[in-house]
């Protein structure tokens, strides 16, 4: 694995951990709705991650199919390009369902 390639995945995780941190007092997902900070926040830190993951090289997104590179780069260009038409419904999804198992996976190529 390239070097540049360890420190996006660095990055990656430092975003995801931002998120996470951002979120972890929310409870529901009207009090994310309704938080317009918080709202934003959380796109931008979706637009880093995936951001990030475009900067991965071909070999290393090749090798690790278990980590879904094109749906993390496609929320991104969501946030990106439609953020008045974000269904924040599924972003809340995503946080707690997909975010915690992308930060795993991320960990165990980084050996942490």
């Amino acid at each position: 694995m390239r070097n540049e390639d360890l420190v996006i995945l660095n990055k990656m995780l430092e975003e995801i951990c931002y998120l996470q941190e951002t979120t972890s007092e929310i409870k529901s997902f009207e009090n994310f709705v309704s938080n317009e900070d918080k709202k934003r926040a959380v796109a931008m830190a979706f637009l880093n991650i995936g951001e990030l993951a475009n900067h991965l090289s071909v070999e290393f997104r090749e090798s690790q199919k278990e980590i879904p590179f094109n749906e993390i780069r496609a929320t991104r260009n969501n946030a990106a390009h439609g953020y008045f038409g974000l269904r924040f419904d599924f972003i809340w999804k995503t946080i707690h369902e997909d975010i915690p198992i992308l930060k795993k996976q991320i960990k165990r190529v980084l050996g942490l």
